[in-house]
């Protein structure tokens, strides 16, 4: 994992913005290491898998970033496990790469205002079939009498 300094983060979130992601979570600089020495390796194909730590748990909507060497970020790919524990994508390529999320807050308080304001409806419209309905039955009543 490769620590950002504010300004990279900041540079990277700004660059997220395209993309609809507000916030790059991780970011990790992958390479194969033969005895502390990166290798290089053409013509392959990895599977990168990664471990979503637990103090991820804020966020959701994962996705990863590629981040070329000027920076540049790029959404690619990739697959969540059902059990939000890890993240996998496929590359040719082994660089630097982040997670990127939505925080859940944010999320979750646009569902609690959707779903408040389904259920206000859902109750006017009950009120409104239970006075037709009294209402035919208080008139049947008054007819009777």
């Amino acid at each position: 994992q490769t620590p950002l300094t504010e300004k990279e983060t900041n540079d990277l979130n700004e660059k997220l913005a395209g993309l609809d992601k507000p916030e790059i979570i991780r970011v990790y600089d992958i390479a194969v290491l033969n005895k502390g020495k990166v290798q290089q390796l053409e013509d392959s194909m990895f599977t990168i898998k990664i471990k979503i730590d637990e103090n991820l748990e804020y966020y959701e909507d994962f996705e990863i970033a590629y981040i070329d060497e000027d920076g540049d970020v790029r959404s690619i790919l990739a697959n969540v496990s059902e059990d939000s524990k890890f993240i996998e994508f496929k590359t040719n390529h082994l660089s630097k790469y982040g997670i990127i999320g939505t925080y859940k807050s944010v999320t979750a308080a646009a569902r609690r205002v959707t779903k408040k304001q389904d259920s206000t409806k859902t109750i006017a419209i009950i009120i409104i079939v239970l006075l037709v309905v009294f209402r035919k039955k208080i008139k049947l009543l008054f007819k009777k009498n």
